[in-house]
C-alpha cells in the first residue's frame, strides 16, 4: 500500500517493557490487563484522529496524519514518555513500563507503509539500545512542511 496524506505522516513503534516481567510476576490475565492500561495510556497522549494498534507483544504503531514535521512528533513522544513516568498498577502492585519510541515519517523516510513500518522499526531498536525513555528518528532530520 502507498501512503497518501496531506503534509507529513509519522508512524512509529513504541515498545513498553514493563519491570518486572508482569506475566512471570503476576500472571497472564494481569499482564493483559497491563497491555489494555498501555493502550489506554497511548491514546491518551494521541489526538482523536491519530491510531493507536498494538501489533503484538509489548509493541504498539502510532500513526499520525497532517503533521508539519518532527515538532509535532516531538510533542507527541514527550506526551508519551510524561504518561509512562507514573507507574501502573497491577494487582495492587505497582509496575513501572518504560517506553522507547522510534519514528519513521512520509514522505521523507518512505511511501510505502510496509517500507515506512520497517524504518520505524529500525529507529525503535536505535531508542532502545539508549535505554527508556528515547526517541529516535529513521534517517536525517525533517524540516518543517514549507522549510
Amino acid at each position: 500500500m502507498t501512503v497518501s496524506c496531506s503534509g507529513w505522516m509519522m508512524m512509529s513503534w513504541a515498545a513498553a517493557a514493563p519491570t518486572p516481567a508482569s506475566n512471570d510476576n503476576f500472571g497472564h490475565k494481569a499482564g493483559d490487563r497491563l497491555l489494555i492500561d498501555v493502550a489506554g495510556r497511548l491514546r491518551a497522549a494521541v489526538r482523536d484522529n491519530d491510531t493507536v494498534a498494538r501489533l503484538g507483544g509489548d509493541e504498539f504503531a502510532i500513526i499520525q496524519t497532517g503533521i508539519t514535521g518532527q515538532t509535532d512528533v516531538s510533542a507527541l513522544a514527550r506526551r508519551i514518555i510524561e504518561r509512562f513516568q507514573s507507574p501502573f498498577t497491577v494487582a495492587d502492585s505497582p509496575v513501572v513500563v518504560g517506553v522507547s519510541i522510534g519514528v519513521a515519517l512520509a514522505p521523507g523516510d518512505a511511501l510505502g507503509s510496509d517500507e515506512l513500518l520497517q524504518k520505524a522499526d529500525t529507529a525503535l531498536y536505535r531508542s532502545k539500545s539508549g535505554g527508556r525513555g528515547q526517541l529516535s528518528f529513521f534517517g536525517e532530520p525533517h524540516p518543517p512542511l514549507g522549510g
